[in-house]
């Protein structure tokens, strides 16, 4: 028994992987418990994927031991209050976010007990280019005037 590799990732299957709700996954080498990842941030919760698709369920316990080869969640409790669509939604952001962080970083999986992978800086929020709007100078004539002009003609 020992740590194998993945074809598809590069990251050893004996590690746990964290990804947190900003898309940052925290890859542990050594036996953790979720009482370990959430010390850190009290103001998340930590779930592993099939909680976080089922509707009602419960965050880990801080006793409870993750196993090596999953992919958890520390995300806001109020995620775990959020309709199943929008929890799938989330599921598939972040777990795609894990794969494309794992992938290639094997020697930074290897580096130490705990190693952070950064993931590729998100883009900025999508905001309109916009540009000045030149009026033209306002007519004598009042809309009224103008509709029944147009109409006599």
């Amino acid at each position: 028994m020992g740590c194998a590799h993945s074809s598809e990732a590069s990251v050893p299957v004996c590690s746990v992987r964290v990804i947190t709700i900003n898309g940052h996954l925290e890859i542990f080498d050594r036996p953790v418990t979720a009482g370990e990842i959430t010390a850190n941030s009290a103001t998340y919760v930590l779930c592993s994927a099939a909680q976080l698709l089922s509707p009602g369920s419960r965050p880990l316990g801080p006793d409870d031991r993750l196993e090596p080869g999953r992919l958890y969640f520390l995300v806001p409790p109020s995620v775990l209050q959020a309709a199943p669509l929008d929890m799938a939604a989330i599921a598939t952001r972040l777990t795609t976010l894990a794969r494309s962080a794992s992938a290639g970083k094997s020697k930074a999986a290897s580096a130490g007990p705990a190693t952070k992978v950064k993931e590729r800086k998100a883009q900025p929020p999508w905001r309109p280019e916009l540009s000045t709007v030149r009026e033209l100078p306002s007519t004598s004539l009042s809309s009224s005037q103008s509709v029944q002009s147009h109409v006599k003609s």
